[in-house]
């Protein structure tokens, strides 16, 4: 990621990744809330993804990966 992209980006810390088969069932514990794709974190960063490895998130529309726990 670009410098002043990566400024932009909050701390973001994944307590728990639950991936699952079906998309349903998909969810992330980020700084103690559980969010699915399509939530909103206060920070405006957006969950788009939950993948097996990783959460795919967007802000100001750009996307990046975050590795689970």
């Amino acid at each position: 990621m670009p410098l002043d992209f990566r400024v932009k980006v909050p701390d973001i810390r994944i307590n728990l990744h639950a991936y699952s088969p079906l998309p349903a069932e998909r969810f992330a514990i980020i700084d103690m809330k559980k969010y699915r794709a399509g939530d909103h974190l206060p920070s405006g960063v957006v969950v788009r993804e939950i993948r097996e490895e990783s959460v795919v998130m967007e802000l100001d529309g750009s996307k990046f990966k975050v590795p689970r726990p």
